[in-house]
């Protein structure tokens, strides 16, 4: 069962608290007791003062994930060039590493070299399969089925030898 999404919870919440009128419900007989009418209408605050919370707080926690989201990628090719350079040190010291192979194509498909980057994804795929595992291999095979149609390239392109 797949989770459900913030925003759709954060949509029917702010569907099931309109302000009064909103809706097409018709009007509350004038025959309510005045207790009924007054405990109404303080639900009705209630109500509109949890839908301002929660929407303060959902903004609250989109900004902050925009945020992360904002620091947590590199911005400049220059930042992707440099982080480039880091991984490729980490493979000179560790060349059977397969999740450095991955970065290092993820990087170059960031930057746009194609062929780079699935040469280094089928290096993390053959190495995931020799080390046997499977999570690393079905995600570079993945990365792998879209860097083929993004860059109009076939697995045979790659094939050097018989």
């Amino acid at each position: 069962m797949k989770p459900v999404s913030p925003l759709i919870l954060c949509a029917l919440f702010l569907l099931c608290s309109l302000p009064a009128g909103a809706s097409d419900a018709p009007e509350e007989p004038a025959a309510l007791p005045e207790d009924t009418r007054q405990m109404g209408e303080q639900v009705k605050e209630i109500g509109q003062e949890m839908t301002r919370v929660f929407i303060q707080k959902l903004q609250e926690f989109l900004d902050a994930e925009l945020q992360r989201l904002r620091q947590a990628s590199p911005k400049t090719t220059a930042e992707l060039k440099q982080q480039l350079e880091a991984v490729e040190s980490q493979l000179k010291k560790h060349p059977q590493d397969a999740p450095s192979h991955r970065e290092l194509g993820e990087i170059y498909d960031r930057l746009g070299d194609g062929a780079n980057a699935i040469i280094h994804m089928r290096r993390a795929e053959d190495l995931e399969q020799k080390q046997g595992s499977l999570k690393g291999l079905a995600e570079s095979r993945r990365n792998l089925r879209h860097y083929y149609l993004k860059y109009g390239f076939k697995p045979e392109d790659f094939d050097l030898g018989g």
